[in-house]
């Protein structure tokens, strides 16, 4: 399987083992393209584009107006980028692939093949064929209550007839909420949702021994010891 990998990424965080992730595993991908978000807080984005631009990665800003979803216009934004490889990868940097992943998605040859939460397709990892794609409307946006993000594009595959083949939770993990957990304690503030997965991901960032902005390390130490009191 061929895929672009497409990822809309706030500005105001970085994603160290997402960065060292598509480092190790480049060649799987044919692009790799980040569309980058407007977010309030410390802008990390020059950090990252630095520090992945031996990765080939094309980067794109976006800017949602007048009312429109950020996630929507991220995604569409990044498509213009994607034109030559079958399939696209979306995914999200709190999406872990463990051992298996990859031979469990390449040995499919379903145009779409995703990981659910409940019945949901989520696209924290969600591989769809270009013929795919082109069954939807290309409407990535949240409708709520009705539906999140990608709810549209679920919609419009069922529509069309085309059945997911979903990824087995044993081959990956989701750590869940870990950008807006980040945007909680870069504003002082304790983590909320799953705090112990997030502040077991923050250490597993300490741990590393990856480049890391200052400004990215010393939020990650002080949240840390905050929590322990």
């Amino acid at each position: 399987m061929v895929f672009d990998l497409i990822v809309a990424w706030p500005k105001n965080c970085d994603y160290p083992l997402f960065r060292q992730m598509v480092r190790t595993i480049r060649p799987r991908f044919n692009e790799v393209i980040v569309a980058f978000t407007e977010a309030s807080g410390f802008d990390y984005s020059e950090f990252v584009r630095r520090h992945m631009f031996e990765d080939h990665v094309i980067f794109v800003d976006t800017k949602a107006r007048g009312g429109e979803d950020w996630r929507n216009v991220a995604m569409r934004h990044a498509l213009v980028l994607s034109y030559n490889a079958p399939y696209v990868w979306f995914a999200e940097q709190d999406f872990w692939p463990l051992g298996g992943f990859w031979e469990f998605v390449e040995n499919q040859t379903a145009d779409v093949i995703g990981v659910y939460q409940e019945s949901r397709l989520h696209p924290c990892s969600l591989f769809m064929s270009r013929h795919a794609l082109t069954q939807t409307h290309l409407d990535f946006a949240a409708n709520p209550p009705a539906y999140d993000h990608f709810g549209r594009i679920q919609i419009d595959l069922k529509s069309a007839g085309i059945e997911p083949v979903k990824i087995p939770e044993n081959l990956y993990y989701h750590y869940n909420g870990l950008s807006h957990n980040w945007r909680l304690v870069s504003e002082g503030l304790p983590a909320n949702y799953q705090p112990e997965k997030f502040y077991a991901y923050l250490r597993a960032v300490l741990s590393a021994g990856l480049v890391l902005h200052p400004q990215f390390e010393n939020t990650a130490r002080e949240a840390l010891e905050r929590a322990a009191l």
